[in-house]
């Protein structure tokens, strides 16, 4: 599992918005995807600002 605390915001915001739009697909995965569709584009924003400043 990928470690997420820390990660730089924007790409946490690329990451989630290509989850929702499909564009990561397979393994372990498939859990982020079912999470990112149903957020919106303001709540991807907060959620990555929020994990990008956990230490």
């Amino acid at each position: 599992m990928a470690r997420l605390a820390g990660q730089r915001e924007e790409y946490l915001v690329k990451a989630l918005h290509d989850y929702k739009a499909g564009q990561r697909v397979g393994g372990g995965v498939a859990a982020m995807a079912d999470v990112a569709y149903h957020m919106s584009d303001e709540e991807i924003t907060a959620f990555s600002h929020y994990l990008a400043h956990l230490k």
